[in-house]
This record gives C-alpha cells, sequence and structure tokens, in this order.
C-alpha cells in the first residue's frame, strides 16, 4: 500500500519517475477506477448471497430510529453548522461553499455491506445486536440511497 501511494499519481516522485510511469501509463487511473468498482460490486453481491435478508426485513421500530437518527443527525448537525458559521466557511472555502451540503448528504450514509462484514468478522451478525445493528444499517442506507437519488434527481 504504501508502495503505491508513492508510485501514485499524487506524489511527485523525482528519480523514481520512470518505475511511475511503468505502473501508472496515461490512462490507468480510469481501469483501476473500473476494476476497483467492479470488486466492490462483487464483493457487495458475495456479502448479499450469504445474508438472510428474511430476518433484516422483519425491522422494528428499535431499527427504523436507530437507523433513521444515525442518517438525519449528522446532515443536520453538518448544515447547522454551516449556516451558523457561514461567514467563516465563506473565508475557508470560498464560492464552493455550495457543495457543503452534498457532502454532508453523502458522507451521512454507512455502508450495509460494510456493516454486515464487521459483524461477520466479530461473529455477532446472528445475536440479537447483530441482527438491530443490521436492521438499522439496513434502514440507513436505503434512505441515504433515497436522498442521494433525489438530489440527483432535483439537479
Amino acid at each position: 500500500m504504501q508502495t503505491g501511494f508513492l508510485l501514485g499519481p499524487s506524489i511527485p516522485t523525482g528519480p523514481l519517475e520512470k518505475y511511475k510511469k511503468m505502473l501508472f501509463p496515461f490512462g490507468s487511473a480510469d481501469i483501476l477506477g473500473a476494476v476497483s468498482s467492479l470488486g466492490y460490486s462483487f464483493y457487495l453481491f458475495l456479502n448479499s448471497v450469504q445474508m438472510d435478508l428474511s430476518l433484516i426485513t422483519k425491522t422494528g421500530r428499535k431499527a427504523w430510529v436507530i437507523g433513521l437518527c444515525s442518517y438525519c443527525i449528522p446532515i443536520m448537525l453538518g448544515c447547522g453548522s454551516v449556516t451558523m458559521m457561514s461567514s467563516m466557511w465563506e473565508k475557508i472555502m470560498g464560492d464552493e461553499i455550495s457543495s457543503l451540503p452534498v457532502v454532508f448528504i453523502s458522507h451521512s450514509s454507512c455502508s450495509f455491506a460494510v456493516i454486515s462484514s464487521l459483524l461477520h468478522d466479530l461473529k455477532i451478525l446472528n445475536s440479537e445486536l447483530g441482527r438491530l445493528a443490521l436492521s438499522a444499517a439496513f434502514v440507513n442506507d436505503v434512505s441515504g440511497n433515497l436522498k442521494i437519488l433525489q438530489f440527483h434527481c432535483l439537479t
């Protein structure tokens, strides 16, 4: 990982420039992005196949409250801080302050597949706490995807 960081396109390397051009020729960032998207799709597919959705779809009131609060509260706090301290944010970001709500909306959701994988690694996937966490993550992920979809339709 450190080698990829050092030889990647973000750091000027000087004497390692010829190795950098061998590893990352022109246009390789697009190919790397496509391969990483394909790998993430496979990862989501494997997690979806291994999951028992009948447990998740029976979400209770607790899961709805936790999921919606864990999605809505960061958005409200972020947008509230921008509104209250808009003069400070304008000095820092200039005209790009209008993009901050998009950042808050896109970063307030957690990925259902990541939560599922973490609960599986902790071996608490089938416990009551694990099912509650999965249900809350499912509600959070669905509400996040709906909000992003709604935002893209408006723009």
